[in-house]
């Protein structure tokens, strides 16, 4: 699964985050991000050999800012 070739020539792959071949032979997909997942199902036996799905990937920032802003730490110790 890929981009569209961006004004520059580039293509970037889509991230398929799970898939799924069902027993009456639909293949189902779930790609984009965590936050924002894209659904589909496709008929296995309409797909051709070799088949590249070419979708539209947005990984912009959200535009409205939330001003929620945090720092993981981890310090070692010991503990009694």
């Amino acid at each position: 699964m890929a981009t569209e070739r961006d004004p520059n020539g580039k293509v970037t792959s889509v991230p398929i985050l799970s898939s799924h071949v069902s027993a009456d032979l639909k293949i189902h997909l779930v790609h984009g991000t965590h936050s924002k997942p894209t659904f589909e199902t496709h008929e296995f036996e309409k797909l051709d050999k070799v088949t590249c799905l070419v979708r539209r990937h947005d990984t912009a920032r959200p535009k409205k800012d939330y001003g929620i802003n945090f720092m993981v730490s981890m310090q070692s110790g010991t503990t009694d």
